[in-house]
């Protein structure tokens, strides 16, 4: 369990990013008809949205979570390079240190996406080893700024510029300025992250990695891994079944998945290697930060395409339950204003008992459709409250959070602005009268 004052406790940090960078390109469109041309469908485009992939997903997760994000990675002198370098100014991640290589052609994924579902991808990537000039220039960029780091990020796409000797000098470096190095691996050498602090493989990486067959227990598998790398955790993710968390002292602890509705597991690892370093640059405990990233992951995978989860969607998923209307009490106010910070406010506050009636009921109903958008908060500002009524409240999909009475709520309110605070009595008054 995530505690309470968990989010109070995270800071903006300044993170490197390493590795592998690519372009990534959405289309979203419809099909309504087959070409005459050939018995395929026609996709009409409708938007097109880019967005750092690879490695730039991580810096842009880092960038979302308010962290200094310092990135090294290789482009080309290319229109795809030249895109990528523009997004990442508009989010203002540091882009002085890519590498550009002429021989090389930045990597570009197109999705084709209709109706919230994924017809197709085409790629344009070149599989190029990193250049032996273009490896000195990165070692030399990550030691410059590695003093000035809290936590390093490692992003292995196996597209050619994280080699054996470039991580291998990159996680010296980190372990000589005492900071920790966090590594999204790739294939099935795991020696060239030994030293690392955490490497993070999904579960088929994991089996690959460590040369055994499917049936192999997963314990053992780890402590293969360890073995090879002799880095501190490893930490597997299994999809739906969550992740599980290995060291050569604790053995296994496991994470159960927090999403209802897995959409799209598009840049799902990378929101959680950017929650694993914003968490553990900030100290927090390792069970807490694994927790902490299972949770963003499972924002990420609700959504369509890459989607890099903020504090304020993590501490909204934190808040749900099953019905969708937690009462809240003043242990939850500082993840509720997290969850808040990006919204617009309505607050209808309930001073006394009223009676359920198709009036009352109408009154809710109209003020749940006219919110528009913002977030609709009912405060009972009672000394008692019926069953009855609380059941009522929590029966409108409308109403997004229900408050009991306590005595800091005024000034919790106070800090969102534009806010916009009715009492139901008046609000009644009101609507009689019309």
């Amino acid at each position: 369990m995530i505690k309470k004052d968990l989010l109070s406790r995270l800071k903006p940090k300044r993170v490197l990013v390493v590795g592998d960078l690519m372009l990534d390109v959405y289309k979203y469109g419809s099909v309504n008809r087959i070409s005459p041309e050939a018995p395929v469908p026609v996709f009409s485009v409708e938007k097109t949205t880019q967005l750092p992939g690879g490695a730039g997903n991580v810096a842009l997760n880092l960038a979302k979570l308010g962290c200094e994000v310092v990135l090294i990675g290789r482009i080309g002198y290319d229109g795809y390079g030249e895109d990528l370098v523009e997004i990442l100014r508009h989010v203002h991640v540091d882009y002085g240190h890519l590498i550009r290589e002429a021989a090389f052609t930045t990597t570009m994924k197109n999705r084709l996406i209709a109706d919230g579902q994924h017809l197709l991808r085409l790629d344009e990537e070149e599989l190029l080893p990193i250049s032996r000039e273009s490896e000195e220039r990165a070692v030399e960029a990550a030691s410059e700024v590695m003093e000035q780091v809290d936590i390093v990020t490692i992003s292995d796409y196996a597209k050619g510029f994280c080699s054996h000797r470039l991580v291998q000098k990159i996680i010296k470096l980190a372990q000589e300025a005492n900071v920790p190095t966090l590594v999204d691996p790739k294939g099935d050498q795991y020696g060239k992250y030994a030293g690392a602090t955490l490497v993070k493989p999904n579960l088929k990486e994991a089996y690959a990695a460590a040369h055994c067959p499917k049936n192999t227990p997963l314990h053992e598998i780890a402590a293969a891994i360890l073995g090879q790398t002799a880095v501190e955790c490893l930490l597997v993710t299994r999809s739906e079944e969550g992740m599980s968390l290995f060291t050569t002292d604790e053995g296994q602890r496991d994470f159960p998945v927090h999403a209802k509705d897995v959409i799209d597991v598009c840049g799902a690892g990378d929101t959680v290697l950017a929650m694993l370093a914003f968490g553990l640059a900030n100290q927090v405990e390792i069970d807490q930060t694994i927790a902490l990233a299972n949770v963003a992951a499972s924002v990420t995978v609700e959504k369509v395409g890459c989607y890099s989860a903020t504090l304020s969607d993590v501490a909204a998923k934190l808040l749900q339950s099953e019905t969708n209307k937690p009462f809240y009490d003043s242990s939850d106010l500082p993840t509720l204003q997290f969850a808040l910070s990006d919204e617009k406010v309505e607050v209808v506050c309930v001073d006394q008992e009223y009676e359920i009636s198709n009036h009352l009921f109408e009154v809710i109903q109209t003020l749940c459709q006219e919110k528009e958008e913002r977030v609709l908060i009912i405060y009972l500002d009672c000394d008692e409250i019926s069953a009855a009524l609380l059941h009522f409240f929590t029966s409108f999909d409308g109403i997004d959070y229900v408050i009991l009475r306590q005595e800091s709520f005024d000034a919790f309110l106070a800090d969102f602005t534009p806010a916009k605070t009715t009492y139901l009595g008046n609000l009644l008054a009101r609507l009689i009268s019309l």
